[in-house]
């Protein structure tokens, strides 16, 4: 295999502080992932779906994602089907497929769910988040990987979120959080997948010090832009505040703290 990577050398794109072995490893895994389609893992794979879903089902899958036909079994569509099942049930799922195929091309479903974990997750929207159950239907549908997020993980990141959201109104705040958060998780759910400890109170905390935003303003920051709460302080946040000093010109405290209260938004750019 040596021969097409060396033959090909030029054509892999120069990267500042790749070695030249780098740039070889790097371009074998760009012919691994570009690997000939065989005959027997198209076998494979359709005998597998065949025995999961109806002929009409298995028509609609291979029609709506030949991606598919690449997939390994055991690896990547056997686990994918066992939380899709769990999650819509058997007698559903050729029905989810006809709707959403692609369900089976997600990377990541399958892996990472415990046992009853999917149950768990169900039970902490509804009587915890009191979410309704046309709602969690919906998140079932169109972000299923959220049944698949350690409840114990989701409940840490609804009390920080509740005790934020405590300092924008002291006015039946109980009953206002609940349907900002019920909010979140239907749009933002995998912010509950972020630990407390080591990617949210830092980021409150970076914008408390460093962006000059007191409680009730990163209160307003959750309820409008809850997704900057998962942003890196590092990786991100620093290089923006950088940027809005250095080529923004906000470089005295108050205006940055009056732009941030205007437009929380601002952190998503």
């Amino acid at each position: 295999k040596l021969k097409p990577i060396v033959a090909c050398e030029e054509n892999v794109p120069f990267s500042a502080g790749f070695s030249r072995l780098n740039r070889y490893v790097k371009y074998a895994s760009q012919l691994e992932r570009r690997r000939a389609l065989t005959s027997q893992n198209v076998d494979s794979v359709l005998s597998f779906l065949s025995h999961e879903f109806s002929a009409e089902a298995v028509r609609h899958i291979v029609l709506s994602c030949p991606r598919i036909l690449r997939r390994d079994v055991d690896t990547q569509l056997r686990p994918t089907v066992t939380f899709l099942t769990s999650l819509y049930g058997k007698e559903r799922l050729d029905e989810c497929m006809q709707a959403n195929a692609s369900l089976l091309l997600i990377r990541g479903i399958g892996y990472h769910n415990h046992n009853n974990g999917a149950t768990e997750v169900e039970s902490f929207l509804a009587n915890e988040l009191l979410l309704p159950s046309s709602q969690i239907n919906q998140l079932k549908e169109s972000k299923p990987l959220t049944f698949q997020l350690n409840v114990n993980n989701m409940r840490h990141v609804y009390h920080f979120l509740t005790e934020i959201l405590q300092d924008f109104d002291s006015v039946a705040p109980n009953e206002k959080n609940q349907r900002v958060i019920r909010k979140i998780i239907m749009t933002d759910p995998y912010l509950f997948s972020c630990n407390v400890e080591s990617n949210l109170r830092p980021t409150v905390t970076f914008l408390k010090d460093r962006c000059y935003m007191d409680a009730k303003a990163v209160a307003t920051l959750v309820r409008s832009c809850p997704g900057e709460l998962g942003l890196s302080t590092e990786r991100n946040l620093l290089a923006k505040l950088d940027f809005f000093r250095d080529r923004v010109g906000l470089e005295e405290d108050e205006d940055l703290a009056r732009c941030m209260r205007r437009h929380p938004q601002i952190l998503s750019l």
